[in-house]
């Protein structure tokens, strides 16, 4: 079974129409406890299936294409470096480390038997 996803921030009557689950999402990217969160979310709508399509915000497909690469060339996921908005400006935030939050995300996997 395919899991539909829209992850943009934006319902669409066009995805609503393909089967596509809205998730409106309100991020605050310096919360420490937003990936253990976000990791619980999907894993509420996805379980176990490996058949996912989501629909990413703005140019966030982008974003998703340049991690493919990134992993496809290095065995493993980036650091991220996130900005925040203050004000009219963006300033840096915490930095991301995906590839261990893959790791805590894959031990919520039902049959992982973390020793």
């Amino acid at each position: 079974m395919t899991i539909l996803l829209n992850m943009s921030g934006h319902p669409n009557p066009g995805l609503t129409q393909m089967g596509f689950i809205d998730l409106p999402l309100q991020v605050d990217l310096t919360d420490p406890a937003l990936p253990g969160r976000l990791t619980q979310l999907l894993h509420d709508h996805i379980g176990d299936d490996a058949d996912v399509v989501v629909a990413l915000p703005g140019l966030a497909p982008l974003a998703a294409l340049v991690l493919a690469i990134i992993h496809g060339l290095t065995g493993g996921f980036p650091r991220i470096q996130t900005l925040i908005r203050d004000g009219a400006n963006w300033v840096p935030g915490p930095v991301l480390d995906l590839n261990q939050i893959r790791s805590d995300a894959r031990a919520t996997r039902p049959g992982v038997i973390t020793l």
